[in-house]
């Protein structure tokens, strides 16, 4: 949903310095919001059919605004995104118990991450390990073959339906 809101005011900004195009870039808009749409519906779909409505992250956590927006509950290792601490042993305690009692398939872990977290967790639990793309970086060889945030994105519908169950 926030996407969509980017798109639009960039649309707006485009069209503010080079108004004998706006045509065009609402067209590019309008079948870019289209394209979202079906994205957000993918994830209300994957929402609304899963056995658990909780992700836990066994990494940093920045996407709060996501899990707000299709409702979903949330458990992390960091509160945010920052590096400059490690989870307490009461924190990863506590990840550990929340994946034993909810039955938890799989931890997530974000783009560029060691990981480490996410492997303790799984390896105290027996569950598995998904990547959840925040989107706020790409790999050179993802760049360079024009991997888009909607890719990424798609990606991460099908992290959500496993993690959800």
């Amino acid at each position: 949903m926030n996407a969509q809101k980017i798109a639009a005011a960039i649309a707006a900004a485009a069209e503010a310095r080079d108004a004998a195009d706006a045509g065009i870039f609402q067209k590019n808009l309008a079948a870019y919001t289209a394209r979202l749409k079906k994205l957000d519906e993918a994830y209300r779909e994957v929402v609304a059919n899963a056995k658990s409505k909780t992700l836990i992250f066994a990494d940093r956590f920045p996407v709060r605004y996501f899990t707000e927006e299709y409702g979903l509950d949330y458990y992390a290792a960091y509160p945010g995104c920052a590096e400059d601490a490690e989870p307490s042993a009461k924190t990863v305690a506590f990840l550990i118990d929340k994946v034993r009692q909810g039955g938890v398939p799989y931890v997530l872990y974000i783009e560029f991450s060691n990981q480490k977290m996410a492997d303790t967790v799984c390896e105290d639990t027996g569950c598995g390990k998904l990547e959840f793309n925040s989107c706020h970086n790409v790999s050179k060889a993802d760049f360079e073959s024009g991997v888009s945030y909607l890719d990424l994105m798609w990606a991460n519908v099908d992290t959500v339906r496993k993690a959800l169950g």
